[in-house]
Protein backbone atom coordinates (compact mmCIF):
# COMPACT_ATOMS: atom_id res chain seq x y z
CA UNK A 1 0.00 0.00 0.00
CA UNK A 2 2.58 2.47 0.89
CA UNK A 3 4.77 3.30 -1.99
CA UNK A 4 8.23 4.74 -1.41
CA UNK A 5 7.20 8.04 -2.99
CA UNK A 6 4.26 8.50 -0.66
CA UNK A 7 6.23 7.92 2.50
CA UNK A 8 7.18 10.81 4.69
CA UNK A 9 10.42 11.11 6.50
CA UNK A 10 10.22 9.93 10.07
CA UNK A 11 11.56 11.81 13.10
CA UNK A 12 14.70 9.78 13.24
CA UNK A 13 15.46 10.51 9.63
CA UNK A 14 14.93 14.25 10.26
CA UNK A 15 17.42 14.20 13.11
CA UNK A 16 19.91 12.42 10.92
CA UNK A 17 19.31 14.76 8.00
CA UNK A 18 19.85 17.78 10.26
CA UNK A 19 23.09 16.31 11.60
CA UNK A 20 24.40 15.63 8.17
CA UNK A 21 23.84 19.23 6.99
CA UNK A 22 25.08 21.22 9.96
CA UNK A 23 27.08 19.59 12.66
CA UNK A 24 27.04 22.48 15.18
CA UNK A 25 23.87 24.31 16.12
CA UNK A 26 24.03 28.11 16.05
CA UNK A 27 24.79 29.80 19.35
CA UNK A 28 22.04 32.42 19.66
CA UNK A 29 22.94 33.47 23.18
CA UNK A 30 26.41 34.46 22.07
CA UNK A 31 25.06 36.59 19.22
CA UNK A 32 22.64 38.41 21.50
CA UNK A 33 25.41 39.08 23.97
CA UNK A 34 27.47 40.62 21.15
CA UNK A 35 24.58 42.83 20.13
CA UNK A 36 24.15 44.07 23.66
CA UNK A 37 27.83 44.72 24.09
CA UNK A 38 27.89 46.51 20.74
CA UNK A 39 24.91 48.61 21.82
CA UNK A 40 26.61 49.33 25.13
CA UNK A 41 29.76 50.33 23.29
CA UNK A 42 27.77 52.59 21.00
CA UNK A 43 26.02 54.14 23.99
CA UNK A 44 29.34 54.73 25.70
CA UNK A 45 30.75 56.29 22.55
CA UNK A 46 27.64 58.40 22.17
CA UNK A 47 27.89 59.52 25.81
CA UNK A 48 31.56 60.39 25.31
CA UNK A 49 30.68 62.30 22.16
CA UNK A 50 27.91 64.14 24.00
CA UNK A 51 30.31 65.05 26.80
CA UNK A 52 32.92 66.26 24.31
CA UNK A 53 30.33 68.37 22.54
CA UNK A 54 29.11 69.78 25.86
CA UNK A 55 32.68 70.67 26.84
CA UNK A 56 33.31 72.24 23.46
CA UNK A 57 30.09 74.25 23.68
CA UNK A 58 30.83 75.40 27.22
CA UNK A 59 34.35 76.48 26.19
CA UNK A 60 32.92 78.20 23.16
CA UNK A 61 30.29 79.98 25.23
CA UNK A 62 32.92 81.12 27.76
CA UNK A 63 35.18 82.41 24.97
CA UNK A 64 32.19 84.02 23.30
CA UNK A 65 31.15 85.74 26.55
CA UNK A 66 34.70 87.03 27.06
CA UNK A 67 34.81 88.35 23.52
CA UNK A 68 31.41 90.00 23.95
CA UNK A 69 32.60 91.67 27.16
CA UNK A 70 35.71 92.96 25.41
CA UNK A 71 33.62 94.16 22.51
CA UNK A 72 31.16 95.94 24.80
CA UNK A 73 33.97 97.74 26.65
CA UNK A 74 35.54 98.70 23.34
CA UNK A 75 32.14 99.83 22.07
CA UNK A 76 31.61 101.98 25.17
CA UNK A 77 35.03 103.56 24.68
CA UNK A 78 34.21 104.26 21.05
CA UNK A 79 30.86 105.76 22.04
CA UNK A 80 32.55 108.02 24.59
CA UNK A 81 35.14 109.14 22.06
CA UNK A 82 32.34 109.78 19.54
CA UNK A 83 30.51 111.92 22.09
CA UNK A 84 33.70 113.90 22.74
CA UNK A 85 34.24 114.33 19.01
CA UNK A 86 30.64 115.50 18.54
CA UNK A 87 30.95 118.08 21.33
CA UNK A 88 34.23 119.37 19.94
CA UNK A 89 32.72 119.55 16.43
CA UNK A 90 29.73 121.47 17.82
CA UNK A 91 32.09 123.85 19.61
CA UNK A 92 34.20 124.36 16.49
CA UNK A 93 31.08 124.87 14.38
CA UNK A 94 29.82 127.58 16.72
CA UNK A 95 33.25 129.26 16.71
CA UNK A 96 33.33 129.08 12.92
CA UNK A 97 29.90 130.71 12.68
CA UNK A 98 31.00 133.49 15.04
CA UNK A 99 34.15 134.06 13.00
CA UNK A 100 32.13 134.19 9.77
CA UNK A 101 29.86 136.82 11.33
CA UNK A 102 32.86 138.86 12.49
CA UNK A 103 34.52 138.59 9.06
CA UNK A 104 31.27 139.69 7.36
CA UNK A 105 30.96 142.61 9.80
CA UNK A 106 34.58 143.63 9.22
CA UNK A 107 34.13 143.44 5.44
CA UNK A 108 31.07 145.68 5.64
CA UNK A 109 32.95 148.11 7.89
CA UNK A 110 35.89 148.05 5.46
CA UNK A 111 33.57 148.95 2.56
CA UNK A 112 32.07 151.80 4.54
CA UNK A 113 35.56 153.01 5.50
CA UNK A 114 36.65 152.87 1.84
CA UNK A 115 33.60 154.95 0.84
CA UNK A 116 34.36 157.47 3.59
CA UNK A 117 38.03 157.62 2.53
CA UNK A 118 37.05 158.31 -1.09
CA UNK A 119 34.65 161.00 0.13
CA UNK A 120 37.38 162.62 2.25
CA UNK A 121 39.86 162.44 -0.64
CA UNK A 122 37.40 164.16 -2.94
CA UNK A 123 36.82 166.92 -0.35
CA UNK A 124 40.59 167.40 0.06
CA UNK A 125 40.91 167.66 -3.68
CA UNK A 126 38.16 170.29 -3.81
CA UNK A 127 39.85 172.26 -1.00
CA UNK A 128 43.19 172.15 -2.80
CA UNK A 129 41.62 173.28 -6.05
CA UNK A 130 39.82 176.10 -4.19
CA UNK A 131 43.04 177.19 -2.41
CA UNK A 132 45.02 177.32 -5.70
CA UNK A 133 42.52 179.64 -7.28
CA UNK A 134 42.57 182.00 -4.30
Amino acid sequence: MDSPTNKSVSDTELNLAGKNQDKTPPNYVFQRANKRSREDLLREQLDEFKNEIKEMMSLFSIKHCNEIQQMTTTLKEIQQSNIKIETSIDFLTSQNEELHKKVALLENQNKEDQKYITLLESKIEEIQIGSRSA
